[in-house]
């Protein structure tokens, strides 16, 4: 899965959430991921993001995404967002992973 870079959302996510999206890679092979509902207010659901908690330096984290289509039939993914579980993803996390 190829990430498609976007210097300025990283650098807008690295100010807020002090994560850089060169990490998405380890959230995505560290263990096991979780889908994690998005529970923005109706009208953004044709956006198709995926949202995943997953496992960076031993914590929970969250990976917003947009997975896109590559013009070779490959799937490449377009991040939003990655940031610092807060309690609530936590244990959905913990209630929910499968080793």
């Amino acid at each position: 899965m190829r990430i498609l870079p976007n210097p300025a959302k990283e650098a807008t996510n690295r100010r807020k959430h002090g994560l850089g999206f060169s990490r998405i890679g380890e959230v995505l092979t560290n263990g096991s991921t979780v889908d994690y509902p998005d529970d923005r207010p109706l009208g953004y659901e044709h956006e198709g993001r995926v949202r995943l908690l997953g496992l960076l330096d031993a914590r929970v984290v969250v990976l917003v995404f947009e997975p896109v289509e590559l013009p070779d039939g490959t799937l490449g993914v377009r991040p939003i967002s990655l940031h610092k579980a807060d309690a609530k993803e936590r244990r959905v996390y913990a209630g929910k992973r499968r080793w």
